[in-house]
């Protein structure tokens, strides 16, 4: 009887040491992204008209956008990626920490604004604690401050049209879709919760195995 308590016991502390590891695992996941659009801005004003609007401006594909995570006055590439059909870039799967987004310039368009973006968390448009959007540079955002389970986006690359020894039907562009938010997910029980719930379910399971021991 005694050898059986003991093994039950390190049975139940071996399940709770995995349940912990995958606690921490799950909180560690990367989650966070940054997004943003690259178009020709029709009226130079730094907003981004999509295809819904009655004029719509035209976007960029192609593009080369990179990524840098900061660290003091440090910058380390991490990713690079160009825009879609529809002038999107996007970076996923980001951890929390501070983050510089550059343009290569198409050289064949005029420079135009670049608009910093916002910051909300992923599935409400809260703002979430510590975010700060960044300082707006000379073809890039730089320094912005991404928390977890965080969505940075907007960050846009505005040109002013092609320069003339470009034009050609051959550069006719398209227009972007107006980005499609999900609704809120429904309440789930946090990693946290749902390990309690599992302990408990093994402790009330041990106690009903001790007790019919006893009879």
């Amino acid at each position: 009887m005694i050898f059986r308590h003991r093994w039950g016991r390190r049975a139940l502390a071996a399940t709770c040491a995995c349940l912990a590891a995958t606690l921490f695992a799950s909180n560690a996941l990367a989650v966070s992204q940054l997004s943003g659009y690259t178009y020709v801005d029709r009226y130079n004003d730094g907003i981004l008209l999509f295809s819904d609007a009655p004029h719509p401006d035209l976007v960029i594909p192609n593009v080369e956008i990179k990524l840098y995570s900061v660290s003091g006055m440090t910058e380390t590439l991490l990713s690079t990626v160009v825009t879609s059909d529809i002038g999107l870039y996007s970076f996923t799967n980001l951890a929390a920490g501070t983050y510089s987004i550059r343009q290569t310039h198409p050289f064949q368009y005029l420079d135009g604004i670049d608009t910093l973006g916002t910051i909300r968390n992923l599935n409400n448009n809260n703002v979430p604690p510590g975010a700060n959007i960044g300082t707006l540079a000379a073809d890039a955002f730089t320094n912005i401050v991404l928390p977890d389970n965080a969505r940075g986006e907007m960050y846009n690359f505005g040109e002013r049209g092609l320069l003339a020894q470009y034009a050609s039907k051959r550069n006719l562009l398209g227009s972007a879709p107006p980005p499609q938010y999900a609704p809120d997910p429904e309440v789930l029980p946090e990693p946290a919760t749902a390990s309690l719930f599992a302990l408990g379910g093994m402790g009330m399971l041990a106690m009903k195995r001790r007790a019919s021991r006893k009879r």
